[in-house]
């Protein structure tokens, strides 16, 4: 759990780097190219609600730890081409 003050990024290259950190801790190596900047700005879900990028200033982080489900992690290798791609 973390408590603090949130913020929403409105600046897109501040909100693009974000994406792009968080896409390259979660799932390296996944897409063949950069995260574009016009991308986030357009992309909206297929209910068709925008992204929006928050940032948290923590002041409390409490928290505990869980069993990690080896099946369900990202793996070296893994990309957007196999998982799309219809045999």
């Amino acid at each position: 759990m973390l408590f603090g003050k949130i913020q929403i990024v409105n600046d897109l290259k501040e909100a693009t780097t974000v994406m792009q950190a968080l896409l390259d801790k979660y799932v390296a190596g996944y897409f063949s190219t950069p995260l574009a900047s016009q991308h986030v700005a357009r992309y909206q879900s297929s209910l068709g609600s925008k992204t929006c990028i928050c940032k948290l200033t923590s002041t409390d982080i409490t928290a505990k730890e869980n069993m990690t489900l080896e099946d369900q992690l990202y793996y070296k290798g893994r990309n957007v081409v196999t998982d799309t791609s219809v045999d």
